[in-house]
C-alpha cells in the first residue's frame, strides 16, 4: 500500500487494494478455517501452541532405523470376522517372550474353555426353556384332572 504524501490535506491518499491484500491479508493465518488447505503460516506470525499434550520430539536413539509397519499386525488393519476364533486372533500376536507366551497360552485355553462352556450353557438354557413350557402343560393337566376327580 502506498501512501504518497498529498499536498492537499482534504485529498484522499492513493489506495492500492491489491498491494494491501498482498501485504496484509496473505500473511494472516485463519486457525478456524474449515478449508482443507489453510494459508501457510508466515514466519513473521508465531504459530499457535501445540495442544496435543505430547512432549516435543527428541532425536532418534543411536542405531535407530526406520522400517515399514507390517499391516497384518497393526491394530485396526486386519478385518477379522466379529465372531472370529479367539485362539486364531491371539496366535497372530507372535509373542517371543517365554513367560508372556505361556501366560497367553494359558489364557487362550481358558478363553476357549469358557467359549465351549458358554455354547453348552446356551444349549442347556434352550432345553430348560422347552422343559418349562412342558412343565406348565403338565401342571394344567394335573389341575384339570384334580377338578374332574372332585366333581365325581
Amino acid at each position: 500500500m502506498s501512501w504518497d504524501p498529498s499536498p492537499n490535506p482534504n485529498q484522499t491518499p492513493n489506495f492500492n487494494l491489491q498491494e494491501f491484500h498482498s501485504r496484509y491479508l496473505t500473511h494472516t493465518i485463519n486457525y478456524l478455517s474449515p478449508s482443507p488447505h489453510p494459508l501457510l503460516p508466515s514466519p513473521q506470525i508465531p504459530s499457535p501452541p501445540s495442544s496435543h499434550g505430547l512432549p516435543p520430539m527428541s532425536p532418534a536413539p543411536e542405531g535407530f532405523s526406520l522400517r515399514l509397519i507390517d499391516a497384518k499386525h497393526t491394530f485396526g488393519q486386519v478385518n477379522h470376522p466379529p465372531e472370529g476364533n479367539v485362539i486364531d486372533l491371539i496366535s497372530d500376536l507372535n509373542i517371543d517372550n517365554k513367560p508372556i507366551e505361556e501366560t497367553v497360552q494359558s489364557h487362550t485355553k481358558k478363553i476357549a474353555e469358557l467359549q465351549t462352556n458358554g455354547q453348552r450353557y446356551c444349549k442347556e438354557i434352550a432345553e430348560l426353556k422347552s422343559l418349562l413350557a412342558l412343565s406348565s402343560e403338565v401342571v394344567k393337566i394335573k389341575a384339570n384332572v384334580q377338578s374332574k376327580m372332585l366333581q365325581f
